[in-house]
């Protein structure tokens, strides 16, 4: 083939020349092909050792969608409110049935006694009629709401006075003035009567100066004991005049 490329006619040359190349070219990349390959750098095979691991990995799963929360939920959670159950909502509507009832059973019985003892107590004598009304009338001003209690409180007080001085109809009714008018004064008075520390039929046998207020009870004894401290004085600088006088020569 060498000298068939080599010869002088074009016509033979050529051609041959043509295939020459072509032989030279298939002979150099089957010697390429059978070539041992090169030596592996660190860097090819970590590269190569990698890309295995990446093809072994097992498949990533399929990525869910969440289940959407339901909005009661997420109201409940957002306000920072613990639902509470069927069965302890009925338990505590239950509870609150109960406690009505037995507060409507509980004022019908006052209702009751209340109606027992006025009708027990009833008077047809005007003046007592006057001062148990004058009674409740200032006990009403402290305690509006509690008619019934106060409309109790000035029979009890009125037939204390009845019980003390009924017999003698002056002294009945200066007690009874008196009484009326420390209650519409004093408002500690009033107070003591309403929570009970003092027994309604025996305010008719009370002290007029244990009715008033506790600020003008001590402004009193504090009066008094000023005169009494002025009276011992007066008293000790007569008498030490009279002991100078006794040694005066």
């Amino acid at each position: 083939m060498t000298a068939l490329a080599k010869h002088k006619d074009p016509a033979i040359s050529k051609p041959a020349n043509v295939i020459l190349i072509k032989w030279k070219r298939t002979i150099k990349n089957e010697s390429q092909n059978s070539k041992p390959d090169a030596k592996e750098t660190p860097n090819d095979a970590e590269s190569r050792a990698s890309r295995e691991t990446k093809d072994t990995r097992p498949p990533a799963p399929a990525q869910t969608k969440p289940a959407k929360e339901p909005q009661e939920a997420k109201e409940t959670k957002e306000s920072g409110e613990t639902k509470q159950p069927k069965d302890d909502v009925k338990k505590r509507v239950r509870e609150a049935d109960v406690e009505y009832e037995e507060q409507q059973k509980l004022e019908e019985e006052t209702d009751e006694k209340y109606e027992e003892f006025m009708r027990k107590n009833e008077t047809k004598d005007m003046i007592r009629k006057n001062i148990r009304k004058s009674i409740l009338k200032n006990l009403l001003k402290y305690e509006p709401n509690r008619k019934k209690e106060c409309a109790i409180l000035a029979v009890k007080i009125e037939n204390g006075i009845v019980k003390a001085y009924g017999g003698n109809p002056s002294e009945y009714s200066n007690k009874a003035r008196t009484i009326v008018a420390n209650i519409m004064r004093s408002n500690d008075f009033k107070a003591r009567i309403l929570n009970g520390e003092i027994v309604p039929e025996e305010i008719a046998t009370m002290d007029p100066k244990d009715m008033v207020d506790e600020h003008l009870k001590k402004k009193r004894d504090d009066m008094e004991k000023s005169i009494v401290d002025a009276k011992r004085s007066d008293f000790m600088i007569a008498n030490m005049k009279v002991k100078e006088g006794m040694y005066t020569c």
